[in-house]
């Protein structure tokens, strides 16, 4: 305990420390900022530069925002000084030429700060100025890239020269290997001999056991022949191990091949090198995609998919998938092995549109096979007047005309800006299923977690609670995750992410309003705090009520009083704990107790007691949202408990609006406070020559073997009166939902009445 306190002022000192004011050199900066903006304007723009400079511009603007903040504080304390000296007064004493001294030297030290804070904010502005200049640039560097035009392809001239083109480009890579075996040297050639045989024989027995360790990867770890019911975990372990075996175990192989190949200069001596390095690296990410295709699809078991999607779907989207990714990447290993070779330039640019034609087909395809609904398929009834389309339609129509438009784009010489739109659209789509795939995972562990025991059974923590806190957890979790995969796609079309985020960085510090640093960041952190405070309140009542602290020898009722009043402190607490942690001072907190203390004066009574009174109700919880309760005569539902009143629903639909206070200040049946449980009564009245016995019996049995009727605390039957006429008997059981009390009791009433009759039960109705 003592190295905690120990500790604890030391980051306390180290906090008070921190707070003295680091020097800045105002003009060092500007110079600084200056440079910048001239290299800048004078071409000096490369992507690392822009980058570069843009770190140091931000690392500036951090060090002067903090400098401003404490400068800010500094002025704060001299003001408060300056309003402890009170006004000057007008006779001339030597007192008060000491107090009028005192105030020449805070006002002067407030001029001081103020015009620190004035440059700080004129760099700030210039550095504004920089962010937009750079921005401007890269716009433009990036447009000037993506909108050059080349040759149309529907120029006869230049089609009929590229296609000639790409005939020789062909035939030259069919007859690579013999030309790098025909080029090598006479001793390089006996090496190639001697060895091919042996490097053929390594490779093949490597592939086959790679291929059997996939294999028995698979049957071991894999989908268990597809099991109907297989939980989380388990899936989330055979996609592990399918990764390992369509993904991982080829990544080896391939991975352990280029490094041969670079080991080994004699093949790399040719363009047959080359051929045989891009090969690997496209069959690898084929091998990725697949690896891919099969963990999110699962095509052939159902039950073991991690996304919802029918089995048709699966089926039909995974066949696209792999099917034009072997297009597309054999477009693109061809269009990369060109420019490697420094082939033509009609052999690249007819390689290239071919490349954004397969992709954008490929696009168009596999959007259809996951997007298409069969719904759509069914013609239209021509006796309906409207017919529309699906939400999957429509998306799939739109991309299909995107991709025909870049396909056009291509084809007349744009090819640069249709290869851009269609592999940042290919990422774009990537990125959402990563994230998808992230956000699942990620709202299992927040599942898994919230199922442990320790804090059911050691915390108390209601289940109820868990299933609230879940939702809520996953409500917040889903933005963020969806943030983040927005800013990745942003970036992937050119965006400027990093001012961006820059920017969202600033947003989030905030700024002050009087003495209160107002900021999302603070804000969200003050909001945690009263919660985790609320919390650690709620489990010290909890743990008076049921815990250790319930062993505590103390009467009932002053339990259940201290543990209203620790509902009401911790939320007192709570509140000034949030605004200390946002910011805030209890300066703030006692200017809001005074204004309600002058509102109370001025005849606000009533809306602070029924204010007070709604915290209460609400913290509380002698009512409860859907409780059944009877309040000074009006019996109803309670639908709504704001902090003024509460509103009820009677039953003949009817709304009852009672105030706060008048719920606090008067008695109140809850039939429904911690249970459901409720009472149903019968009254019979029986002759005085029946059988007393079988009557007893006879009502039980009844009770017992109707739906809805409790066994536990078991049904009763007892002699309640007698008049000269009749006997009186009542029938008391229970029911474990009140509100299905009078469908019970009249089921029960009709079987009395049935059995009595049938048995000839002397009774008067």
């Amino acid at each position: 305990m003592k190295k905690l306190i120990l500790i604890v002022f030391c980051l306390f000192s180290f906090g008070v420390f921190a707070q003295e004011i680091a020097d800045i050199d105002v003009t060092k900066i500007n110079k600084q900022l200056d440079l910048i903006e001239k290299n800048i304007n004078q071409g000096k723009n490369s992507a690392d530069y822009l980058t570069e400079q843009l770190k140091n511009i931000n690392a500036i603007q951090a060090d002067i925002n903090q400098v401003k903040i404490q400068y800010q504080q500094k002025r704060e304390n001299v003001q408060k000084k300056i309003d402890a000296l009170g006004e000057l007064p007008q006779d001339a004493t030597s007192q008060n030429s000491d107090i009028a001294d005192k105030r020449k030297e805070f006002i002067a030290q407030d001029d001081m700060h103020k015009a620190q804070i004035v440059q700080i904010d004129l760099i700030n502005t210039k550095i504004d100025e920089i962010n937009a200049l750079i921005l401007k640039v890269r716009n433009q560097s990036l447009l000037n890239k993506i909108l050059i035009r080349d040759a149309s392809v529907f120029q006869v001239g230049n089609l009929k020269n590229s296609v000639l083109q790409l005939s020789i480009f062909s035939y030259n890579i069919l007859k690579t290997p013999y030309d790098w075996y025909t080029n090598l040297a006479s001793g390089d050639k006996q090496i190639v001999d001697k060895n091919i045989w042996l490097v053929t024989t390594v490779f093949t027995l490597i592939l086959f056991f790679a291929f059997y360790l996939s294999l028995y990867i698979r049957k071991k770890f894999g989908y268990k022949q597809c099991l109907d019911a297989p939980s989380y975990m388990q899936k989330i372990r055979s996609n592990i191990a399918m990764i390992i075996s369509f993904g991982i175990i080829p990544t080896i192989v391939f991975g352990a091949f280029l490094l041969w190949l670079n080991a080994n200069p004699i093949v790399l001596s040719n363009n047959f090198g080359l051929l045989l390095q891009l090969a690997t690296k496209y069959l690898l990410i084929f091998f990725i995609i697949r690896a891919a295709v099969k963990v999110i699809f699962v095509p052939k078991c159902a039950y073991w998919r991690i996304i919802k999607i029918d089995d048709y779907k699966a089926k039909t989207a995974s066949r696209t998938v792999l099917f034009w990714s072997l297009i597309s990447l054999t477009a693109e290993f061809f269009y990369h092995l060109a420019l490697k070779q420094n082939t033509s330039t009609e052999v690249i640019y007819i390689l290239q549109i071919t490349t954004v034609i397969a992709k954008s087909l490929g696009v168009i395809f596999i959007s259809r096979s996951i997007l298409h609904n069969t719904n759509d398929d069914i013609e239209p009834d021509v006796q309906k007047p409207e017919y529309h389309l699906s939400i999957e339609a429509k998306i799939s129509l739109f991309i299909t005309i995107m991709m025909f438009f870049t396909i056009i784009v291509a084809l007349v010489g744009y090819v640069r800006l249709a290869d851009y739109v269609v592999n940042c659209f290919i990422l774009s789509i990537a990125t959402i299923v990563v994230f998808q795939i992230v956000n699942l995972f990620l709202r299992y562990i927040i599942r898994q977690f919230l199922k442990l025991k320790f804090l059911t059974q050691k915390l108390h923590i209601n289940p109820r609670t868990l299933i609230k806190t879940e939702f809520w957890i996953t409500l917040l979790l889903n933005p963020i995750v969806w943030i983040f995969a927005i800013i990745t796609i942003l970036g992937i079309w050119g965006f400027s992410v990093d001012i961006m985020l820059h920017d969202i960085k600033n947003f989030l510090l905030g700024f002050n309003i009087g003495g209160m640093h107002i900021s999302i960041t603070s804000a969200l952190t003050g909001l945690l705090s009263f919660f985790v405070s609320m919390f650690l309140f709620k489990s010290l009542k909890q743990s008076l009520l049921y815990g250790n602290l319930s062993k505590i020898d103390m009467e009932q009722g002053s339990r259940s009083s201290l543990a209203s009043s620790i509902s009401l402190i911790g939320f007192i607490v709570s509140v000034i704990v949030a605004v200390m942690v946002m910011g805030g001072s209890l300066s703030n907190i006692t200017l809001i107790a005074g204004a309600l203390s002058f509102g109370i004066g001025l005849g606000l009574q009533n809306i602070v007691n029924n204010f007070v009174s709604g915290i209460i109700i609400i913290f509380e919880k002698p009512i409860k949202i859907g409780d059944w309760v009877i309040i000074k005569g009006q019996e109803g539902i309670v639908k709504t408990i704001s902090m003024r009143a509460t509103l009820l629903e009677a039953f003949d639909k009817s709304n009852i609006i009672i105030p706060n206070s008048e719920i606090l200040s008067s008695s109140l049946v809850n039939r429904t406070y911690s249970a459901r449980v409720g009472l149903i009564e019968i009254s019979l009245n029986i002759k005085y020559d029946a059988d007393i016995k079988y009557l007893e019996e006879t009502l039980i049995e009844i009770a017992s073997k109707t739906m809805g009727v409790l066994t536990s605390p078991a049904p009763t039957v007892y002699f309640a009166d007698m008049t000269e006429k009749y006997l009186i008997f009542k029938l008391n059981c229970y029911t474990e939902n009140i509100y299905s009390r009078q469908t019970i009791t009249n089921l029960l009433r009709t079987k009395i009445l049935q059995e009595f009759k049938k048995n000839n039960i002397l009774w008067i109705g």
